[in-house]
């Protein structure tokens, strides 16, 4: 039997987090036993109950990130051995330290979910972000794999470090993520909306990379009576994002909901306008549910609307771009079919299309 380690920091509730869980899911029938290592302490809001129901073998090394730098490598090398892993498979920055140093002994796959060379900037500012990705490239050179989640992001990657980059896309359970009619009927009644309301919906952190206080200055410039829209997240943003809307009934932010399932199924539209993504799992969950989406022009994006009539694109930071996108799809809404939007997400973003290119590079020579 393989035996795979998946090395993250910690499994805290976030995308990379769902990718490894899909992964691990869309592979319960092979023969391959797969362990977790996490690096840090646990979060309140994490995932660990979620991924031991997958048989998951799982072991948290509770290190912060200084000591994980000095004592990460000898907790990890031991229960390798302890548990005769054949491959690992990191996920993060500081996973993928480690992973520059296990060089001989294991086969070694690293992936990338984001673009680095502007999320680290985004969030850790110019100087912290370029000397984190100069080190992870570094990394890079001395793991066997690298996988990235786009294949704009891989071409990126790829002329950074000088090495082979393979594209696996994101996948999800589009089982799971279809839009439930009695959950429409119930959501949209609760929020008072009427059978012409047209309802957008945006899911995911209230931080600048996201961008939500572009959607609601762009959203308040539309003097359409009949469109919605809401937030479902939380953040830094959240009272910045309250006081943009000002008295505008249109717009609602309802924090975190476990039950999005249910809300996809009730909007109409969804929309991004991060500045930066990997593969956004957000979006591809709502195309499942049958949502047309109105997306950023940042590469990941644009990949995921050239698979289909499934939606628009606006630019980044233009008022204007979006107001009109939001128009668009306003007037044209007949003219995309949920059928082909959810097919989309089947074809080309099911989980168990993504896992079988994963079990394809783990039993590589």
């Amino acid at each position: 039997m393989l035996k795979i380690c998946m090395v993250i920091s910690t499994l805290k509730e976030s995308g990379p987090v769902n990718v490894v869980y899909n992964i691990i899911k869309g592979c319960i029938e092979s023969e391959i036993e797969f362990h977790i290592v996490s690096i840090s302490k646990e979060p309140t809001n994490n995932s660990v109950n979620r991924f031991l129901k997958l048989n998951v073998i799982y072991k948290n090394l509770e290190l912060n990130r200084f000591n994980s730098i000095f004592k990460g490598r000898n907790a990890l090398k031991k229960y390798l051995k302890i548990n005769n892993i054949n491959v690992i498979h990191f996920h993060g920055f500081r996973p993928n330290y480690l992973g520059s140093l296990f060089t001989k002994k294991y086969k070694t796959i690293t992936t990338i979910h984001n673009n680095p060379y502007e999320d680290y900037t985004s969030r850790y500012g110019k100087v912290l972000g370029q000397i984190m990705n100069f080190l992870q490239d570094e990394f890079l050179k001395r793991i066997d794999k690298i996988v990235s989640v786009s294949k704009s992001n891989a071409l990126l990657i790829s002329a950074k470090t000088k090495r082979e980059v393979v594209t696996i896309v994101n996948g999800i359970d589009t089982n799971k993520f279809k839009q439930l009619e009695e959950s429409r009927k119930l959501i949209r009644n609760e929020l008072g909306l009427k059978a012409k309301d047209l309802l957008f919906v945006s899911v995911g952190h209230l931080s600048e990379i996201k961008n939500p206080l572009f959607i609601i200055d762009a959203f308040k410039k539309t003097k359409i009576k009949n469109i919605k829209l809401l937030f479902l997240g939380d953040g830094k943003l959240y009272k910045n994002c309250i006081s943009r809307i000002e008295n505008d009934d249109r717009i609602k932010l309802l924090g975190r909901k476990k039950n999005i399932i249910d809300y996809l199924s009730a909007s109409d539209i969804f929309i991004s306008s991060s500045i930066t993504e990997g593969m956004p799992n957000a979006v591809i969950e709502a195309m499942s549910c049958n949502n047309i989406l109105l997306l950023s022009k940042i590469p990941s994006h644009i990949d995921i609307l050239s698979k289909g009539n499934i939606g628009y694109s606006f630019s980044i930071n233009n008022l204007n771009s979006l107001k009109e996108a939001i128009t668009r799809v306003e007037r044209s809404r007949s003219e995309f079919k949920s059928k082909e939007i959810r097919d989309t997400a089947i074809n080309n973003f099911d989980l168990t299309i993504m896992s079988k290119d994963y079990k394809r590079l783990y039993y590589e020579n």
